[in-house]
């Protein structure tokens, strides 16, 4: 049973007693507080939470106080005078069609700067229409963005970055920079890109003149970082790489990798084609889920202790009867894995969407982004919410990322000409970055503090492209 109710309620009593007392014997709220002496000097900090007209104040003054909860009172145990329109409407916080006891304590947690308390999960609408299903800031959508490109050639690509503890960066791709001597281009080959104490330096994190064709890495710090190469993942431990080769480690050579998540640099989860999933703990490698379905995998991302971890991915190659259109969203629980959802019909328009990219985990709550939009999926009641974004969201998909800070703050990343949209409460899109650098495809990206880093290329892979954003306050 949840006591929380009664909890407030008694403390309203506790705190309030002689204004409700003033309030119940004097009918014509709120008249009575002219008479009894119903105030102290420890009451007045409540009146200094000043609020634009909204839910809560019911006396239209500009403020939600003490006097919102002793009306509130009055209307829920129907002393006279019956509530006026105005009341009715900015009395229900929770817009649940009736005022009672849940009203009162929303007004109690936004006088004592506690309505993060009461946070829900349906955070698709603005505070100022249900306070039951906003308490997160709605930050600004909008971004200020730097653009770096370079290359030489026509494979210029980077695929994935990663934000430093330093807040500088990482990015892996293949790519090549070039110089005219005597009338000869000599090309110069890269795998990695990174941006360090303001400082752009083209790297072989191999550290010899072999390019690799990194798809991914995964920083911890800088004695912890994993990146994925022709599908092998290697880890730098602050002195060298150390590749992982399946191959030599007994394991198939149908299995392979091209996406990473983990909780610590010694429990590394990697997803790939056919149905792959590999564990890495206690310095070994162990296949899992094996069986659990051919799809080729894509996205992984789980809770902080690792305890609930999700898995995209999809077949898409039409008209192959060994390879159907299809995605597959998978739950991997104590390393055993299920099948959350699977569509492998030829027809878009599943319930989910037939094209799910992205996973990422926010408390209870999973985030899968689609084609169709963004489902919810909340991990202890089993209970799925569709968000349905703009239209203009179909045409992106969410391929590059996708970030869920708090209920109220996600931002997806799609491919073509570097659109990504932003959710705050409600559904933004932009092409800026394409609008800035014209055609272009973007791979990877990562967000932290504020910061939304995405790469990719440009010029049909003549240049590579990273694009900084950095949020307007």
């Amino acid at each position: 049973m949840n006591f929380r109710p009664f909890i407030k309620l008694t403390a309203i009593f506790y705190f309030f007693l002689p204004s409700i007392k003033n309030a119940f014997v004097l009918p014509l709220f709120p008249y009575g507080f002219a008479q009894g002496k119903p105030f102290s000097l420890f009451l007045l900090p409540l009146f200094c939470f000043t609020f634009a007209q909204t839910l809560g104040d019911l006396n239209n003054d500009e403020s939600i106080n003490v006097l919102d909860i002793l009306r509130t009172i009055n209307i829920i145990l129907e002393i006279p005078p019956p509530p006026s329109e105005q009341e009715t409407i900015f009395g229900d916080l929770n817009v649940d069609d009736v005022i009672d006891i849940t009203d009162i304590i929303i007004i109690v947690d936004i006088i004592i700067d506690n309505l993060d308390a009461y946070c829900e999960e349906e955070n698709n609408i603005p505070c100022v229409v249900n306070y039951s299903e906003c308490c997160y800031p709605s930050l600004n959508p909008e971004f200020a963005w730097d653009i770096y490109m370079t290359g030489c050639g026509f494979y210029n690509v980077l695929n994935d970055i990663s934000i430093t503890e330093n807040e500088d960066y990482i990015a892996v791709g293949p790519f090549s920079e070039c110089d005219i001597i005597d009338e000869e281009v000599i090309y110069h080959n890269y795998d990695a890109l990174i941006y360090e104490n303001d400082e752009l330096t083209p790297t072989i994190l191999f550290g010899d003149s072999f390019q690799m064709v990194f798809s991914d890495i995964l920083y911890f710090d800088e004695n912890n970082i994993w990146v994925i190469g022709w599908t092998y993942p290697s880890m730098y431990n602050g002195t060298e790489w150390i590749l992982h080769n399946f191959q030599d480690l007994g394991f198939s050579n149908m299995i392979g990798c091209e996406k990473m998540w983990g909780t610590s640099p010694d429990n590394i989860y990697c997803v790939g084609p056919l149905g792959t999933i590999l564990h890495y703990e206690n310095n070994e490698w162990n296949l899992i889920g094996e069986g659990v379905t051919d799809h080729s995998l894509k996205s992984i991302h789980g809770n902080p202790d690792g305890s609930h971890i999700f898995v995209t991915g999809w077949n898409n190659i039409i008209d192959d009867p060994l390879f159907p259109y299809g995605t597959v969203a998978l739950e991997i629980v104590d390393d055993e894995v299920s099948i959350l959802y699977e569509d492998t019909d030829l027809v878009l328009g599943g319930i989910y969407g037939d094209f799910i990219p992205n996973v990422a985990v926010l408390g209870d709550t999973a985030y899968f982004g689609s084609a169709e939009g963004l489902w919810k999926y909340n991990y202890f009641t089993q209970e799925s919410i569709i968000l349905r974004p703009p239209e203009i969201y179909h045409q992106i998909f969410p391929r590059s990322g996708l970030f869920v800070n708090t209920p109220n703050d996600i931002i997806i990343g799609g491919a073509s000409y570097f659109y990504y949209v932003v959710f705050n409460g409600v559904w933004h899109s932009s092409s800026i970055i394409g609008d800035m650098i014209g055609h272009s495809s973007a791979r990877g990206s990562d967000y932290k503090n504020n910061k939304f880093y995405m790469v990719g290329n440009a010029y049909g892979g003549q240049k590579i492209v990273v694009a900084r954003g950095y949020r307007q306050e």
